[in-house]
């Protein structure tokens, strides 16, 4: 980091972060976010295409995520206890060792076949899940940035995400943040986007636009920028 002429990172967040735990010059760091287009195929599964092909009949929230400790599994599944008799939760992500631990504590809390691992999924079927789910629930402790609240957001899907590190910078005003220990708070929050249409409605209006603040040719720009001032043009 010391010896760079120039960093380039996805948020703010990260940037501070940085320089609070390097002791260099803000001046160093260039903030270049995701974009929100061509996330996925342009032929990419519906939301009928996915609920046939993985038989999900009830409404579900969605957590893409490999199971890190950080990924804050345990909590999202006794925040999601209470609404197990009206929907499903729905995990995806690849192959890890705390799978079995998080396939466990589900048994534990008495879900048993309402969490469904889905493993890894194609894009497109990543795209037809968002679209398909009742809203994105993402937990998280700790995100650089945060891909999947972007991913949702352009899929349409409602947003419930932590209101931690670099999500509030990402998410703005365009979905639900909430403190990723306030249990009672998710809870209530799951069960308030199964029973309100409009808050839902109002969500994805949101995620839309706030969506479309994010373009690669922004990301582009400000990446050539970070080039031109490490070659000292």
């Amino acid at each position: 980091v010391r010896s760079c002429q120039m960093i380039t990172v996805p948020s703010e967040w990260v940037a501070n972060d940085i320089v609070e735990a390097f002791e260099i010059q803000r001046s160093k760091v260039a903030v270049v976010p995701f974009g929100s287009t061509n996330l996925f195929p342009k032929d990419h599964c519906n939301a009928a295409d996915v609920r046939a092909k993985y038989r999900l009949d009830r409404p579900f929230f969605f957590y893409p995520s490999r199971t890190y400790p950080h990924k804050n599994h345990r909590f999202l599944l006794e925040a999601f206890r209470p609404v197990a008799d009206q929907a499903d939760l729905v995990l995806t992500g690849p192959s890890w060792f705390r799978d079995r631990s998080v396939s466990d504590a589900a048994r534990q809390l008495g879900l048993s076949g309402k969490v469904r691992h889905l493993g890894m999924v194609s894009r497109a079927e990543l795209a037809g899940l968002y679209q398909a789910a009742a809203a994105l629930v993402y937990p998280t402790r700790f995100e650089g940035f945060g891909a999947p609240v972007l991913e949702a957001m352009s899929m349409h899907c409602p947003v419930i995400a932590s209101n931690v590190t670099a999500i509030p910078e990402v998410a703005g005003d365009a979905a639900v943040l909430l403190d990723p220990g306030d249990l009672e708070g998710w809870t209530e929050m799951m069960e308030k986007l199964l029973s309100d249409e409009d808050l839902r409605q109002l969500l994805i209006g949101k995620g839309d636009a706030r969506a479309g603040d994010f373009s690669w040719e922004r990301s582009a720009r400000l990446q050539l920028d970070a080039y031109r001032i490490a070659a000292g043009q």
